[in-house]
């Protein structure tokens, strides 16, 4: 892979938190951490679109019933995923909820 000159430059600008022109072994990782994040997130909107089938910015119940393979999810397992992550309670999930909840789910499993 080759990166283009400004890339570099400003790739290293933004890794060199402090400004010393060397980027430390804490910087390097806090910029990792940064790429594995935004990586996590790109996949979480990814899947949720899979499961936004008429492309609403919100998932339904419908809309997971018809995504999910017949058997994989029961209604009261449906049910209680939406208790958990439907926020305002009106059978809709938006991005940011679904977005949260998995963060919330991946940290609990650590």
């Amino acid at each position: 892979m080759v990166i283009a000159d400004q890339d570099f430059n400003k790739l290293f600008e933004d890794l060199d938190k402090g400004k010393t022109g060397m980027i430390t072994y804490t910087e390097y990782l806090a910029g990792a951490v940064e790429l594995s994040s935004l990586q996590n997130e790109t996949m979480l909107k990814e899947a949720f679109n899979f499961f936004d089938r008429d492309g609403s910015g919100t998932i339904s119940k419908d809309e997971v019933r018809i995504s999910m393979k017949k058997g994989w999810i029961s209604e009261s397992q449906l049910s209680e995923l939406f208790k958990e992550i439907d926020t305002n309670k009106d059978e809709k999930v938006l991005l940011s909820c679904y977005i949260h909840n998995r963060y919330r789910l991946m940290s609990s499993r650590k």
